[in-house]
């Protein structure tokens, strides 16, 4: 009711300075129209809102800047319609009915600040009121938006200079309420000195919502115990200036030990703030706040119960376990001396066994080796003793068949799964080469990627390999060159790419022949189930794709 007067009072006083000027344009302009008047509103108006006594002292406020706003356009200076249009979004803010309006004024203050130099501090204020207001109608996007903007150009700032932006701490309150706690704790940890956070009586409670904002990162942001910040925001709860503050952290505190599932003491500020409710609302909507106590006590006695339940049931399990776990120690001391003989003599067993295994497959390969040498030997002796040319050079396509089995094999001897084709390869083609190297000079070009070809596919594909260097040393023109080979393989993700080419020339009169060599090709192409292309104008030179599974 007082506050009401106040309004009735301010309004009668308007009307009749009006009154007294005669209504002449000039004396009601020298009314209005001075920036002196503009102060004088702009200040009642901050008087009546920084008292916080709900709506008539925001209804004041209002008629305040409304009257602001009116001289400042008439006198169209633009930081005074700044100033009018930030209030009116201060009212907007603190009625809390129309955030849209709220949002709408503060972006329109800071676009217009953010063009006067003098003025950029209050811009950056703005911005942060602007992050809130956002965060305040969950759009929590445009509100992080905004506050990465204002962490970005903050930093650019020096240190000097950023200890008069009194409201860093408010935008990482901003960030925890929209649950960005890495960024509220960037922004304490690099932007603000604790020791130099303080209060300013009647307006901004900067350190009380520093002790907020880091008891939120404490419990909310899961950070480890022990907390050090939930006495501090306890003791601004306690000190609290006005009813509107002591309800305000009591339900922070409330909701804060909530979440870390205290009982005793989220019950407690939840009674603390169900009995400010009350006095600010004058008990309006108090029944259901009431419930919610209720609901709150029945809870904490049923807890009470479970846990006392649960102590009892833990102490019975607790001397059942010693019970059993000494009955099944004997038990199971008996039992393993009984059993670990048993188990020793198996282990035995097996071992014996698995060196005999062992032994039988190394005196198979070694067999498999001699029997492979022998069958080169007598090829060799074979060859040597022969006078045909098409029967000696028969016998050395087969021996160096025989060779490349050989090779293999001793690759497979060094590894179970896959052979080191890379390796491999090396071996097998200086081993080729060597055997021709009488007859004509020879240079290879290898080019392999570090490949690991299954067992199953590697006797194909080294076969085909030396059918392909054996056509070329035969076949291959060169015009009294040296021949040289080409090798290229290209491991990919899921198949092996084998490309072969020589520098040698066909004669395109000529008639090609295939022979036993190019029949051992295909066939084996399609025993490892692999696509085969030769250029038709180079039928010597083939690229063949093996698929890995």
């Amino acid at each position: 009711m007082k506050d009401f007067l106040k309004i009735i009072l301010f309004l009668l006083c308007l009307i009749s300075t009006i009154i007294s000027c005669d209504n002449s344009p000039a004396e009601l302009e020298q009314v209005f129209l001075t920036k002196e008047k503009f102060e004088y509103y702009i200040s009642k108006g901050n008087e009546e809102y920084s008292k916080k006594a709900g709506l008539p002292a925001i209804v004041a406020s209002q008629l305040f800047f409304d009257t602001a706003a009116v001289i400042a356009n008439e006198l169209n200076d633009s930081i005074l319609i700044a100033r009018s249009i930030f209030a009116k979004g201060k009212i907007y803010d603190a009625w809390n009915k129309e955030p849209i309006k709220t949002i709408e004024y503060y972006e329109k203050a800071s676009e217009m600040y953010g063009r006067i130099d003098s003025m950029r501090m209050t811009q950056l204020y703005i911005k942060q009121l602007l992050a809130h207001s956002y965060g305040k109608i969950k759009d929590s996007l445009n509100c992080i938006r905004v506050l990465n903007d204002l962490y970005a150009e903050i930093k650019t700032h020096s240190v000097k200079e950023r200890m008069t932006m009194k409201f860093i701490p408010e935008m990482a309150l901003i960030s925890t309420e929209v649950g960005n706690y890495p960024l509220a704790e960037k922004i304490l940890d690099e932007l603000v000195d604790e020791k130099k956070v303080r209060n300013e009586p009647g307006t901004n409670n900067y350190r009380d919502h520093y002790f907020l904002t880091r008891s939120r990162l404490e419990v909310l942001g899961k950070q480890e115990r022990p907390f050090r910040y939930l006495d501090s925001l306890e003791n601004t709860f306690a000190n609290a200036p006005n009813s509107y503050d002591s309800l305000y952290y009591s339900e922070q505190l409330f909701q804060l030990y909530e979440a870390l599932g205290d009982i005793p003491n989220s019950y407690t500020y939840l009674k603390q703030n169900v009995l400010n409710y009350a006095y600010v609302n004058n008990k309006v909507e108090f029944d259901t706040i009431s419930n919610r106590l209720a609901n709150m006590e029945a809870k904490t006695k049923k807890q009470k119960s479970i846990i006392l339940k649960r102590l009892n049931q833990i102490w019975i399990i607790t001397f059942i376990g010693l019970g059993i776990l000494a009955i099944g120690s004997v038990f199971m001391s008996i039992v393993f001396r009984r059993s670990s003989n048993k188990y020793f003599r198996i282990w035995k067993e097996l071992e014996i066994s698995n060196q005999k295994t062992t032994l039988l497959y190394k005196e198979l390969h070694h067999r498999i080796k001699n029997n492979l040498h022998m069958i080169f030997s007598l090829l060799q002796m074979q060859e040597r003793k022969s006078d045909n040319p098409t029967t000696i050079e028969n016998l050395k396509a087969a021996r160096l068949r025989i060779e490349s089995i050989a090779v293999m094999h001793e690759e497979m001897m060094l590894q179970e799964d896959f052979v080191d084709f890379k390796r491999f390869l090396h071996r097998l083609v200086s081993s080729i080469t060597e055997c021709f190297s009488f007859e004509r000079r020879i240079i290879t070009h290898l080019n392999i990627d570090n490949t690991q070809v299954p067992q199953k596919q590697s006797f194909s594909l080294a076969l085909i390999i030396n059918e392909w260097i054996s056509n070329s040393i035969k076949h291959a023109e060169t015009n009294n060159l040296t021949l040289e080979l080409f090798i290229d393989i290209i491991d990919k993700n899921d198949h092996i790419l084998i490309k072969y080419s020589d520098n040698g020339f066909v004669d395109s009169k000529a008639q090609r022949i295939y022979g036993l060599g190019s029949q051992i090709i295909q066939l084996l192409s399609k025993q490892l189930n692999a696509s085969i292309e030769n250029n038709p104008n180079q039928p010597y030179h083939y690229t063949i794709k093996i698929n890995k599974t």
